[in-house]
């Protein structure tokens, strides 16, 4: 479950890696409501 999640930080070095941690974050925020 963590491994994923290490290789977005890791790949969060680009923009786009940000925006992708960013999303995944959010959707993890609507899923739990």
């Amino acid at each position: 479950m963590f491994a994923p999640m290490r290789a977005r930080l890791a790949s969060s070095c680009s923009r786009k890696g940000i925006i992708a941690v960013a999303t995944d974050t959010i959707w993890r925020g609507e899923t739990s409501m």
